[in-house]
């Protein structure tokens, strides 16, 4: 029996290897997290609009869904990378970067929240003076 022919893959728009599609990670939180930037930063413009207007529109969880799934999958189609590995540090970068951001977010977000509330407590107390006042 003969062997099987090599399989040939198309080539890609970035001139990266087709083949080492099949070995990518599967999910990319860099891409999640960072969306319309990493879109930018990967040089996939229509897909920054697409992020960009998913995000105005109440639609980040999705589309961040999207892109961490395809992720790997566009960066690697799209921006050329000198390898595998090169590939790897990039995107663990974007995904330090992410993680920062969205922690960043978070606690600001928290600690709006708490100043928030405190000041509607400090309004509601004062406004139930006022009330009290002018009863008297």
């Amino acid at each position: 029996m003969g062997q099987l022919p090599p399989t040939e893959y198309p080539p890609l728009p970035s001139g990266n290897d087709p083949a080492v599609l099949l070995h990518l990670p599967r999910w990319n939180w860099g891409a999640c997290l960072l969306q319309w930037i990493w879109t930018l930063g990967h040089g996939l413009y229509f897909a920054t609009v697409l992020t960009s207007a998913a995000n105005l529109l109440g639609l980040g969880l999705f589309s961040g869904i999207i892109l961490g799934t395809i992720g790997n999958e566009l960066a690697w189609k799209y921006r050329p990378f000198a390898d595998l590995e090169e590939f790897r540090k990039v995107q663990a970068a974007w995904t330090r970067a992410g993680i920062i951001v969205f922690v960043v977010v978070v606690v600001l977000a928290s600690v709006g929240a708490v100043f928030y509330f405190v000041a509607v407590q400090s309004i509601m107390r004062e406004m139930g003076r006022m009330t009290s006042g002018m009863t008297q």
